[in-house]
């Protein structure tokens, strides 16, 4: 029984032994698994905040571009109502004002409103093209509103003149016509009936 016992005692130091470097084997692989998880997740991390400066340092740039395409803008505007006064002077008809006033309306509205709005380049500059769009259309519907208004009183005024005009020449023909019967009269000897 001993040789037995002996076997038995034997074989379950074995299986002990084999379950032991079985367990620290996986817990080793876990191990190993957690290591490189680890420096995965800090490969991730650094790449992001490259990634978060990167794209800070594009939103400082697309602002800054884009303030100085407003400033561009502002100074076309400018251009263009200098323009305008020039044409105007020459005898330009005076749509030319009204759009020329609504663009620097349009981009003063616009540059104002990309300067006070929060927020990225994107947000800023939908804001801006949005409330540039707005002034400068209410901008033309008010200037092409006036200049309606305008004409509608000069035809007016032209209509009330050949009015004017036409009943004076009325007038006028029914005293020549009497002065031209007054003399025939006299030359016929007769007096003018009326």
């Amino acid at each position: 029984m001993s040789d037995a016992v002996e076997q038995a005692i034997v074989n379950f130091v074995v299986r002990g032994a084999l379950e032991a470097q079985r367990k620290t084997n996986q817990v080793d692989a876990d191990l190993t698994s957690v290591e490189r998880s680890g420096q995965r997740a800090e490969n991730a991390s650094k790449a992001a905040d490259t990634a978060a400066q990167k794209a800070a340092r594009t939103a400082e740039e697309l602002t800054r571009r884009a303030e100085q395409a407003l400033g561009r803008l502002a100074q076309v505007a400018g251009l263009a109502s200098s323009a305008t006064r020039v044409a105007q002077r020459a005898g330009a008809p005076e749509e030319v004002g009204v759009v020329a006033g609504a663009f620097g309306e349009a981009v003063g509205t616009g540059a104002q409103a990309f300067v006070l709005t929060p927020g990225g380049p994107f947000v800023k500059g939908g804001v801006a093209i949005g409330a540039g769009v707005l002034a400068g259309g209410s901008s033309l519907y008010e200037g092409f509103g006036r200049i309606e208004e305008q004409r509608a009183k000069e035809r007016e005024q032209t209509a009330k003149a050949v009015a004017d005009e036409i009943e004076r020449r009325k007038d006028g023909e029914e005293i020549v016509k009497s002065a031209a019967l007054d003399v025939m009269s006299q030359r016929l000897g007769g007096s003018r009936i009326r």
